[in-house]
């Protein structure tokens, strides 16, 4: 485990590696569409700083524009023949209400005390989590239809909560591309939010065992693969918010009891990661 930055201390400095003011704890106070800075070391290493705004993009079409870029860069090379397609696709369809409000800062709190670890799991441990997961669940789960991230991400969710004093009722949120779900099925170039979030309630104690966990989160993927157009996924936001109570509620319930959980794995962010590279995901 290594402690890479104390984010009250350090954002300056990592925010320097962006365009100004599209770094992303004042994301929802930007207006740049597209931010790209070069920057240049003493040492003569280089990073390229990219940020794209989500009113009109996901991570998936963020992915899509820095693979293409970088295709476009390698062209000409030995290894690099031709540059890959890009093709960006447009789709239209009638407006739906906004389920946010216009000023989104209230739902990215600043957290004096935050920090950002970086944690290695070796393929080796992540098969004895399987393991130790199937074994738990008895019948309901099987090695072969078992992920890493499903157990990564349960493990992760219920070590956090075992740091709080007393239990109360949280719940995971999972953001998922979508594309490939709709009938027929969206390229990974379309452009636009196409993201569901598959929401996990955790109402007892009892319900956050790692097996228990990794069954809920398959419950949720199970009705993703229900979702064919974008009415239906409009629908099933209005159906969760309806189930939390009112917009406000469900706006408080992001904000003070939920974790936000993600993987690239398995994404199109992560087809230009290597194999080995992934693995350690």
């Amino acid at each position: 485990m290594h402690m890479l930055q104390h984010i009250s201390e350090e954002n300056d400095n990592v925010g320097q590696l962006y365009v100004d003011g599209m770094f992303w704890p004042n994301s929802p106070h930007r207006k740049g569409i597209v931010g790209v800075q070069v920057n240049h070391f003493a040492c003569g290493g280089i990073t390229v700083g990219v940020t794209m705004s989500h009113r009109i993009s996901d991570g998936c079409n963020l992915g899509s524009f820095v693979s293409y870029w970088a295709s476009v860069a390698r062209h000409g090379s030995s290894d690099h023949k031709e540059v890959l397609p890009f093709n960006p696709h447009f789709i239209q369809y009638p407006n739906t209400s906004n389920f946010f409000p216009p000023d989104a800062s209230a739902l990215f709190p600043k957290h004096i005390n935050a920090v950002t670890r970086k944690f290695v799991f070796p393929n080796s441990k992540l098969s004895d989590l399987k393991n130790k997961v199937v074994t738990e669940g008895g019948s309901i789960l099987s090695i072969n239809n078992v992920t890493r991230v499903e157990v990564l991400t349960s493990l992760l969710y219920k070590t956090a909560l075992a740091t709080s004093s007393s239990f109360k009722p949280y719940f995971i949120i999972l953001p998922a591309n979508i594309r490939d779900k709709f009938v027929p099925k969206l390229p990974h170039t379309t452009v636009g939010n196409y993201v569901a979030c598959m929401m996990v309630k955790t109402r007892y104690e009892s319900e956050t065992s790692l097996s228990v966990l990794v069954s809920k989160i398959k419950e949720q993927k199970i009705e993703l693969e229900r979702l064919q157009n974008v009415q239906m996924v409009h629908q099933r936001m209005e159906s969760i918010i309806s189930s939390l109570g009112t917009k406000e509620e469900f706006l408080d319930s992001i904000v003070n009891i939920s974790f936000l959980l993600s993987s690239f794995v398995g994404s199109h962010i992560a087809n230009s990661i290597s194999d080995g590279e992934i693995r350690q995901l």
